[in-house]
């Protein structure tokens, strides 16, 4: 079964085009602001990060809404340093200008990337996925570190991997070599480099080897493509825009802690990670509450929280969009939860612009 995210049993009351104000600023910064035109002008935020021995260094964060969003108490951990002059990375000068850092909230349950550079602090997850290409076109402008050859770009690329998805880790760990067709292929035409790669997979992004695409130039840096190999869908164009196909790879049945029955489903994606869906069936409708309100004060952010109704614009329930904590990994997630009666449905993502893609679309999950 294989969905471009067309489910439409039920929608927001008021459309995505009237979600709370930080979803929608986010939704922005995160999904419609092309690299191509953030300048020195981005929007900001201070952050102080504490180190252990008693330190404190005061940043701007880019990007704003990202920093406010991690970090509202404007206060983070410093957990580790990179040690990124070991790296095989001798075709860019960018390391030599930046600092690697991996930075934790104030209660420590989650850690994220950082680069540094002049007293400016640009953050990277997984959770954001291909939109850190913004936060990497202001560190190399930053940086002051444009690609000039093929050589500089392909090092970009590997810089860009390590920040966002594999947290700091030499690349040399994690690209692909075997086989001429894996080996990183970089071409450019009028200014425009086009690198091509593969790395091994993590369980977070798709599980298999990873097929990226990026381009850039002196002025963008833009993550195109990242196809899991395995993968049965594949990206096409739609009016000159990207469409995710996802598609069903497990369904399934068990139990929840607190006893209610679950229906699992899992759905593939063609760029990037997957669907992951819960439902919750329970007894009544206040058990249903309870557990929508165990989600919400978990959350490490809550972007929506509102009323949801029918296809009628019948209210019949609520919905809330969240980023929540994945304690094991010390990582973030997205999860677009729905309460109708008694039933929650989650649907969850380590890639927040795939679970926006598919709620766009009217994936809602709630039709069983």
């Amino acid at each position: 079964m294989r969905f471009s995210a067309s489910i439409n049993s039920y929608r927001n009351r008021d459309g995505p085009r009237h979600a709370a104000p930080i979803a929608f600023v986010l939704f922005l910064a995160t999904c419609f602001i092309s690299p191509a035109i953030l300048s020195g002008d981005t929007p900001s935020a201070m952050l102080k990060v504490y180190s252990n021995d008693g330190s404190v260094t005061e940043y701007r964060a880019y990007s704003e809404v990202t920093a406010k969003m991690l970090f509202p108490s404007a206060e983070a951990w410093l957990e580790a340093e990179g040690k990124a002059k070991s790296w095989s990375l001798s075709s860019s000068s960018i390391l030599k200008r930046i600092h690697l850092l991996r930075v934790s909230d104030r209660e420590r349950r989650f850690t994220v990337t950082g680069a540094s550079v002049g007293g400016q602090l640009f953050i990277f997850d997984s959770l954001f996925c291909r939109e850190n290409s913004a936060a990497m076109t202001e560190l190399i402008r930053a940086a002051r570190s444009a690609p000039r050859d093929d050589g500089e770009a392909l090092d970009l690329v590997k810089l860009y991997l390590a920040l966002s998805y594999y947290a700091l880790e030499d690349p040399a760990r994690f690209i692909v070599l075997r086989g001429a067709s894996r080996i990183p292929n970089v071409s450019h035409q009028k200014g425009v480099y086009f690198v091509k790669l593969a790395t091994f997979g993590r369980p977070r992004l798709t599980g298999g080897d990873i097929d990226w695409k990026v381009e850039l130039t002196t002025s963008m840096f833009a993550e195109l493509m990242a196809h899991r190999e395995a993968s049965l869908g594949r990206p096409r164009e739609n009016e000159g825009n990207k469409k995710i196909e996802f598609t069903l790879s497990m369904l399934g049945d068990g139990r929840a802690g607190d006893g209610a029955m679950t229906g699992l489903q899992s759905w593939n994606a063609s760029d990037g990670p997957g669907l992951n869906m819960t439902h919750y069936y329970y007894d009544s409708p206040e058990e249903g509450e309870g557990r929508m309100q165990d989600f919400l004060q978990n959350a490490v952010a809550v972007l929506e929280n509102g009323p949801w109704s029918n296809a009628a614009g019948e209210i019949s329930g609520r919905q809330a969009l969240v980023v929540q904590l994945n304690k094991e990994e010390k990582s973030l997630f997205a999860s677009q939860l729905y309460l109708v009666g008694s039933t929650v449905t989650e649907i969850s993502c380590s890639c927040l612009s795939n679970l926006l893609a598919a709620r766009a679309k009217g994936h809602s999950g709630t039709r069983h």
